[in-house]
């Protein structure tokens, strides 16, 4: 008997437990990020520092590409074919693992022109290209509303890799060391997964099917394009910053960019829990879309003022606290970051939106939008002004990827405005009627 659907029992307040679940998990990983990775950065000083982060970061352009793009389409159609979801997870495996191969001999042909210590990064880290892959299995559980496995999983690999980078500070390891040990998180955290969807879907084995993945490849390339120019839109100023900067003021804007992304965390928490409500309005009407993006962006929104105005006036007390005074010049950058929260939660509500509308190759449109304008900006200000440069840059560009761009097509412009009604805070507002039974 195939595994019946779970979305379709949950009660209203469901969403808000799975956030609660994935941001308490988040707070116990920042917990130890914080503490642990503060040492680890103490321990490597700012070069090897930004040298580690600047292979991470291209690595983690690559698995964009292993990616291909699929994340919402999955979600979303794990959400309509629950008894489908053997073969709809199995084939999105399939397609990533051959994807990841390929993207690792590419990598790895790259790296043979790189100084030795960048080399061995990429090809340490490189190997998440492969191993990573595992990780669609998540998608079941966000799609079932089942995020505290998501949690539990993560939490136990954290923990498992904050214990062996504790072990390297202590036995003075080479900085190669740290970078097998990010590899780690994500095979233990799909290890877990996989043995508890087999307890919880036990009929749905993970098979191949041939049009599915014909009917994916087909419809995903403009998410494809899209989240590989995303990824190289978060990381292109890492890279930048070491070739324009050195590795130093790299290092410190790695630290301001590690404290950012421990947070901006939260408001894709709460879209992911969302994902299934978002899904499910389309079949209800054009009232009930309006009410789940609405209230999605609100939420997000008023979130993000919180988060952005804590971060910008505890910036200062955090980069001392946990850096220390090698990483002086962070604070700024780590201030113009914070005000991206602000914007982070509504672009990633507009995706879901807007792949359930069936517009991904407009997403591909504004983000290439913002990562021409990042790239532009940063060659142009990190000459100038180093981290707070690559900061500002990255700032201006998600505001106009995430938000201005929204007004660019005419029947998209309403969910523009409710973007920047969520911003001027329209947390007030209510829906002027129910939706549609």
């Amino acid at each position: 008997m195939s595994s019946p659907t779970l979305s379709s029992t949950h009660s209203s307040g469901e969403p808000w437990r799975n956030f609660v679940w994935l941001v308490g998990g988040r707070i116990l990983r920042m917990a130890l990020s914080i503490a642990v990775g503060a040492w680890v950065a103490r321990q490597l000083g700012p070069a090897n520092y930004g040298l580690l982060n600047s292979a991470q970061a291209i690595v983690m352009m690559v698995l964009a590409f292993v990616g291909l793009g699929l994340d919402s389409l999955v979600r979303q159609r794990l959400v309509r074919e629950p008894a489908a979801s053997g073969s709809i997870l199995g084939t999105c495996i399939g397609l990533r693992t051959a994807a990841g191969l390929l993207a690792y001999g590419a990598l790895a042909l790259a790296a043979s022109r790189a100084d030795p210590i960048q080399r061995g990064l990429w090809l340490v880290l490189g190997t998440m290209l492969v191993t990573h892959t595992p990780l669609s299995i998540d998608f079941w559980f966000q799609a079932n509303l089942q995020m505290r496995h998501s949690a539990i999983a993560q939490n136990l690999a954290f923990v498992l890799s904050s214990a062996l980078r504790v072990a390297l500070i202590l036995a003075g390891a080479p900085v190669i060391c740290f970078a097998a040990v990010i590899v780690l998180d994500g095979p233990v955290t799909a290890l877990y997964l996989l043995v508890v969807y087999t307890q919880k879907a036990p009929a749905q084995h993970f098979t191949w099917r041939a049009e599915l993945a014909r009917g994916w490849l087909h419809a995903c390339w403009p998410l494809l394009a899209a989240s590989v120019v995303t990824a190289m839109f978060a990381r292109i100023d890492q890279a930048l910053i070491l070739w324009l900067a050195g590795p130093v003021e790299a290092g410190r804007f790695a630290a301001a960019s590690r404290v950012f992304e421990l947070v901006a965390f939260v408001p894709v928490a709460l879209v992911t829990s969302l994902v299934a409500s978002i899904a499910s309005s389309r079949a209800a009407g054009p009232a009930a879309i309006e009410q789940a993006a609405r209230r999605a962006l609100n939420a997000v929104a008023g979130l993000g003022w919180l988060l952005a105005a804590g971060l910008a006036a505890s910036s200062g007390p955090i980069i001392a606290g946990l850096f220390g005074t090698a990483y002086a010049g962070s604070e700024n950058p780590l201030r113009l970051l914070a005000v991206a929260l602000l914007i982070q939660g509504l672009g990633a509500v507009r995706t879901e939106c807007w792949v359930s509308a069936g517009w991904p190759g407009r997403l591909l449109v504004a983000t290439l939008a913002g990562a021409v304008l990042n790239a532009g900006l940063a060659l142009w200000w990190i000459p100038l002004w180093g981290a707070s440069g690559a900061a500002g840059a990255a700032l201006v560009s998600l505001a106009v990827s995430h938000v201005a761009t929204s007004f660019w097509w005419p029947d998209a412009r309403d969910f523009a405005r409710w973007q920047l009604q969520a911003l001027a805070g329209a947390a007030l507002w209510r829906p002027s009627k129910p939706p549609p039974a």
